[in-house]
């Protein structure tokens, strides 16, 4: 058919994997895309504007990383050629961009909520699952453009750490702009809903385009550092996730965390114990 036919066709090239599969432990190079994408968007359309001075950080969902779905649910591109259809795949929701004029303490808060996607761990307690999996991994957001810790010790609400800009710790009255999607903007996830005279922008443009147009150059990314979050040290406590039985190629890109597989389960996945 004519769809799949335009699936399939090659739009742009990578010269390293991209992939969902470490979602619940480091931002996925597949989130830096987007929120790369995001940003560019927000950057245009701000900059003949009085808004044009504040930095600008970016959300970015962690789409398909199993759960629920299955062990069929992650992105998974390979080196070389990038087709349609993996672009699909990187942005499963058709979802206005928008631009919203916020402080860091809205920041904060939004990350608390991301973390909700963690368990509490005990210190020092071995065989804990990282991930609550009462909570989708899609609810949590990356914030792109800041730096910060997350401890899955610490109760919700406080897990967010070492909160900084450009090296700088976030000031609870400091402004940003927050690249983000309608979606979000507008409370989905659980999130706060911002008020709709704090939005500054909302772009038509499909963030696929943007995606395929940052594949194609070799501009760089907007962020020095694209981790923004790692895990506060806990003492070399043991933690649990499962993932895709593929992700063990690529245990290298999180050596940090001493990746050991410890079993399979009944669906498929590979069950991975970290040290954090």
């Amino acid at each position: 058919s004519k769809v799949r036919a335009l699936l399939r066709q090659p739009v742009a090239s990578t010269p390293e994997a991209l992939h969902s599969y470490f979602s619940l432990v480091t931002p996925a190079a597949t989130q830096a895309l987007a929120a790369h994408a995001q940003q560019r968007l927000v950057h245009t359309a701000i900059a003949d504007t009085e808004y044009c001075d504040l930095p600008i950080s970016s959300t970015a969902a962690a789409h398909r990383a199993g759960g629920r779905d299955g062990v069929d649910n992650y992105t998974h591109i390979p080196a070389g050629p990038v087709l349609r259809r993996h672009i699909a795949g990187l942005t499963p929701f058709a979802n206005q961009t928008v631009g919203a004029h916020i402080t860091g303490l809205q920041l904060h808060h939004w990350l608390e909520h991301a973390a909700l996607l963690f368990n509490t761990l005990v210190t020092g307690q071995p065989d804990q699952l990282l991930g609550n999996p009462e909570v989708p991994a899609f609810q949590s957001d990356t914030i792109y453009g800041l730096s910060y810790r997350i401890d899955p010790s610490a109760p919700p609400q406080k897990r967010i750490v070492d909160l900084c800009h450009a090296g700088k710790a976030v000031k609870p009255d400091q402004e940003f702009i927050l690249a983000t999607t309608r979606f979000r903007a507008s409370g989905g996830g659980g999130y706060i809903p911002i008020p709709p005279d704090r939005i500054v922008m909302r772009s038509a443009e499909p963030l696929d385009d943007t995606i395929i147009e940052i594949l194609g150059t070799c501009r760089p990314v907007p962020w020095p550092d694209t981790v923004p979050w790692r895990f506060a040290p806990l003492g070399g406590t043991l933690a649990t996730f499962d993932t895709h039985p593929d992700a063990v190629k690529h245990f290298d890109e999180i050596a940090g965390l001493a990746p050991k597989v410890v079993g399979t389960t009944p669906l498929g996945f590979i069950r991975v114990q970290i040290t954090l």
